[in-house]
């Protein structure tokens, strides 16, 4: 019985022995796989970190085409500025040094392409696998440009200016005309993309443009004229023959015994529908009286008829 006893002590420490011995090799298994993938992990950042990194950015589409198979806007000669900020951002301008790619590095191009002017707001910069550094975020869409002492300024929908510049006349864009302010600046004094171009002007001149371009007419505008805004309040459209169409107020806030926006609109229709321009074919042509009945050049050959008709 004694021996019986013995017998299975011993059993019993050899099985505790054996099933510590096992646990410790349990253990030390995944200590060296955790270890040794450690080891590659950081061999492969080593031989990642050897080799320049490759910016991929994702422009803003046309449209709405898929990510892999979509144009952009944005013209070459801006994707190529952008992607040499990134690249300045990591330390390797030339795209041909390798750096090492850390978040600090991440957030410095982060931080550059997010003060650039072209992001609303600071980009996602994120490493993938290799050498691939891929950054997405919500782009500022140019809606017009500012004419201001002789140029042309790109400017968002918020107000905000982006970062080209264009000689007078040469963007293509529609133009608001007659800001009295000039730009917001840095202590450099280059552009300040992040702040709003200042004056209740431009912000009634945007709201004026955005109306007119969503309007079947909108090929005849070349954009809008805030110059009087700050002595009466009162905007006007600018038509491609650089006749005025005497808008008023902002759309929004329509001035003390002015039409009200929807019979302006109409006003606009009966002039392109008689005389196919909205101008009536006259240098300047006002249509926001409420009760003032509009002076039209009798001597126009289309036929008139009443614009509540």
């Amino acid at each position: 019985m004694a021996t019986d006893s013995k017998n299975f002590r011993k059993q019993k420490i050899v099985t505790g022995a054996s099933i510590t011995l096992t646990a410790l090799i349990v253990i030390a298994i995944i200590t060296g796989v955790v270890l040794g993938r450690r080891a590659i992990d950081e061999r492969a950042v080593r031989v990642a970190d050897a080799l320049p990194p490759i910016v991929q950015i994702e422009w803003p589409r046309l449209g709405d085409g898929s990510p892999t198979n979509a144009r952009t806007w944005l013209p070459e000669a801006f994707q190529d500025e952008l992607l040499r900020l990134a690249y300045t951002a990591l330390g390797t301008p030339d795209r041909k040094v390798a750096v090492h790619i850390g978040s600090d590095e991440l957030a410095a191009v982060g931080e550059a392409l997010g003060t650039s002017g072209w992001f609303d707001t600071k980009p996602s910069v994120v490493r993938e696998p290799g050498r691939a550094i891929r950054v997405a975020g919500r782009w500022r869409v140019p809606v017009a440009v500012i004419r201001n002492g002789g140029k042309d300024y790109l400017i968002a929908s918020d107000g905000r200016p982006m970062p080209p510049v264009y000689p007078a006349g040469q963007s293509n864009l529609p133009v608001v005309l007659g800001v009295q302010a000039a730009p917001p600046l840095t202590e450099t004094g280059a552009v300040d993309c992040l702040k709003v171009w200042p004056g209740m002007d431009l912000q009634a001149g945007l709201e004026l443009l955005a109306l007119s371009l969503n309007q079947p007419w909108r090929d005849q505008v070349a954009g809008v004229d805030v110059a009087s805004y700050r002595k009466d309040k009162r905007t006007a459209i600018v038509t491609r023959r650089d006749t005025r169409v005497i808008w008023g107020g902002r759309p929004t806030q329509p001035l003390l015994g002015e039409a009200s926006t929807i019979k302006k609109l109409a006003q606009i229709e009966f002039l392109n529908r008689n005389f196919k321009s909205i101008d009536a074919g006259k240098p300047e042509v006002e249509i926001y009286w409420e009760s003032r009945p509009m002076v039209i050049n009798a001597a126009a050959s289309a036929q008139q008829e009443s614009p509540d008709q």
